[in-house]
């Protein structure tokens, strides 16, 4: 059992879970594949796999969730069991995430899935969600659906990571990027830069940005390293719907870069249709023709208040930014 987030059930739920069996982790393998199809396209929502599993496992029915107002995984994967000519009555779900016991854009998961019949959910990991967090858990028990919880806990949570940061802490979740040579230098002596990644890595950066929501980089990594901030991964190796950008966000105080650099470029040349993002001090004036020339390119600009020791309120910045 979990002792991260045992604590958010109600101790009646946890007397009656039911154990988890010895192919409960291989089919909630078979649910994270699933979820990882969809990597990155789901925000702000989690990224949620599901297979159903017949008592001879056989597999029923898998399915995830697309993007955000898209069917929860458990829904897609009950539509993909009777596409399939199968009826999922007394089989088995097993799900990444909790399913969700409330109205947003799509229906409650928990009551579909008491409403498909099945006899049993096999859950990764309580949904933090205060709308959630033990409620489908609740739903699925209280209908006499036996639920066995924290199957491959840790993966499920590793997945899930900037929605768990996101719902637990109110922030982004940040992933830092750096390129360095063995003895921690990133650039030569005089400053100039050199290239420290090989084909494998730089192929690794643009899975990353296939997958994030936005990219941050300061002025003088703007300047000097002129990139562009786009996803340029193989279609094969990228997530459901093809390569995508990330937005891009470049943080400039004084309002200095040039605006022929090829991140300012991009959207005003149909070359990405992810949005730019210019942070600025808040005290900084932008004369009129500066600003209109922003707009013809595109470019927004978000004005950040500094913090005590001089820098932008950076995680205030990317909360801004979405």
């Amino acid at each position: 059992m979990s002792t991260t987030l045992a604590h958010s059930l109600d101790p009646e739920l946890l007397a009656r879970l039911t154990p988890a069996t010895e192919r409960d982790p291989h089919f909630m393998r078979e649910a994270l594949a699933q979820a990882r199809l969809a990597y990155g396209r789901t925000s702000p929502n989690p990224m949620v796999g599901s297979v159903i599993v017949a008592a001879d496992g056989a597999i029923l029915g898998r399915g995830f969730h697309r993007r955000a107002g898209a069917d929860h995984g458990e829904i897609a994967a009950l539509k993909d069991a009777r596409r399939n000519g199968h009826d999922p009555r007394g089989a088995t779900l097993y799900v990444n995430l909790e399913p969700c016991s409330f109205h947003g854009r799509t229906p409650p998961c928990a009551d579909a899935c008491v409403e498909a019949g099945l006899a049993r959910g096999v859950i990764g990991v309580v949904d933090p969600h205060p709308r959630v967090s033990g409620q489908g858990i609740a739903r699925l028990l209280a209908a006499g659906v036996a639920v066995t919880c924290w199957v491959l806990e840790g993966d499920c949570r590793r997945l899930n990571a900037p929605f768990f940061t996101q719902v637990l802490h109110q922030r982004p979740h940040v992933t830092a990027k750096v390129a360095m040579s063995l003895d921690g230098k990133i650039a030569t002596r005089s400053g100039d830069s050199f290239p420290l990644t090989g084909a494998e890595a730089r192929e690794r950066v643009h899975m990353l940005r296939d997958r994030i929501d936005a990219i941050l980089v300061g002025r003088r990594t703007a300047a000097l390293d002129n990139p562009r901030l786009t996803c340029r991964v193989a279609p094969e190796r990228a997530a459901w719907g093809g390569p995508r950008d990330p937005t891009r966000i470049i943080l400039d105080p004084e309002l200095r870069l040039p605006l022929d650099l090829q991140v300012f470029q991009l959207q005003a040349h149909g070359q990405s249709d992810a949005p730019t993002l210019l942070v600025v001090d808040e005290d900084t004036a932008i004369p009129r023709d500066h600003q209109q020339a922003l707009d013809d390119l595109g470019v927004s600009v978000i004005g950040s208040p500094r913090l005590g020791d001089g820098r932008l309120d950076v995680p205030r910045d990317a909360q801004a930014a979405g």
